[in-house]
């Protein structure tokens, strides 16, 4: 039997070395909590004590940016990984790779640590957000420290926020995938609507870069891995089975943020909103927090008899989105619900010609 999946995201640290115009962290150098090995120790514990070995778990170093502890952090915190975990596990750490030198990819080489960077493409489209303190794009150094991570023979994976511009060249945006060969690609659509520094992809555009995204991808003998069309294939032939966490059925299950008083909440995007906070892995047990009020209300928020979305024809490939980009409040549908359906329906028709063409 299939084990499943469960991924604990440590929330590092809301500080940065970076200013990207998108970021939905928005605390200053001097006011924030970091993590600390004990709340990671105290925390992994009771997240141990909890699951069976029906679970495998993985333990994920998010931010702000997760770098900005140190080295002699994650040493004591992967030692204490081995110590205490009995059942299988595995590291990931989410992080803008400008801090990357050669002790930091050791450390992470030794621990099995697996990479996922920060790129949202060529220059002009990752810089026009991600910047450093001064302005200056980010773009150069990240390459670079790719390049790096290539020579020493280190997997890594990308992470592209869609933006403004980048959204306009799907051509362009594909080039720069295949520039980088057995990388998984993860496309997050920029959502923060509240902002009038930055400028969303609307959903149809967003629809119509993923569909020409899809195309030069299904028709590319040597496509570079895309998360999301992946999915959507697998979940076209299989039913959805997704482990990601936009189109996972519940995903309050198996994906749960902590950060660094112990605090336990939905995912990244919510930390530091009390009222979606399950409660505190330093004063209850994990089986508290996992059957608090807030959390089964949360797991409910799809199967609710009043939810529109479950009259939609692909209700169960998307299980009403991402909570995090809900259009009003975590019980409505994603707001880009409707560049989900485009590009949906597109790969489906796509799947249903490739059949009838079979002999």
């Amino acid at each position: 039997m299939q084990k499943k999946l469960v991924t604990i995201i440590f929330q590092t640290t809301s500080s940065c070395n970076l200013k990207c115009g998108y970021c939905y962290c928005r605390s200053n150098e001097d006011n924030t909590s970091r993590l600390s090995v004990d709340t990671v120790g105290k925390c992994v514990q009771r997240i141990a004590d909890f699951f069976d070995d029906d679970y495998e778990i993985c333990f994920l170093f998010h931010g702000g940016e997760p770098l900005l502890l140190g080295k002699r952090f994650y040493k004591d915190a992967f030692q204490f990984l081995k110590q205490r975990m009995e059942h299988k596990y595995y590291i990931g750490i989410q992080t803008n790779l400008v801090l990357l030198d050669d002790e930091f990819i050791e450390l992470f080489r030794e621990n099995c640590c697996s990479i996922s960077a920060s790129l949202d493409g060529y220059q002009p489209f990752n810089d026009l957000y991600r910047k450093y303190h001064s302005g200056q794009g980010t773009y150069v150094d990240v390459t670079l420290n790719m390049r790096l991570l290539q020579e020493r023979g280190i997997q890594y994976g990308i992470v592209s926020v869609i933006n403004c511009q980048n959204v306009r060249s799907p051509r362009e945006f594909y080039c720069f995938t295949k520039e980088h060969p057995n990388v998984l690609f993860g496309l997050s659509p920029m959502f923060l609507k509240e902002n009038e520094n930055v400028i969303a992809p609307y959903p149809d555009q967003l629809g119509s870069f993923l569909i020409a995204l899809f195309d030069f991808w299904i028709a590319d003998p040597t496509p570079p891995r895309i998360s999301l069309f992946e999915e959507i294939i697998r979940n076209l032939v299989e039913g959805n089975r997704s482990t990601v966490c936009t189109f996972h059925h519940d995903c309050s299950e198996v994906f749960f943020a902590i950060d660094g008083d112990g605090n336990v909440y939905p995912c990244c995007h919510f930390v530091g909103r009390g009222e979606l906070c399950y409660g505190n892995l330093l004063r209850s047990s994990f089986y508290d927090v996992y059957n608090s009020d807030r959390r089964r209300s949360i797991s409910e928020r799809t199967i609710r008899s009043n939810n529109p979305c479950q009259t939609c024809e692909f209700f169960e490939m998307c299980f009403s989105g991402c909570m995090a980009t809900s259009e009003n409040g975590i019980n409505s549908k994603d707001y880009f619900c409707n560049a989900y359906k485009m590009i949906f329906s597109h790969a489906k028709n796509y799947m249903e010609k490739s059949l009838r063409r079979m002999p």
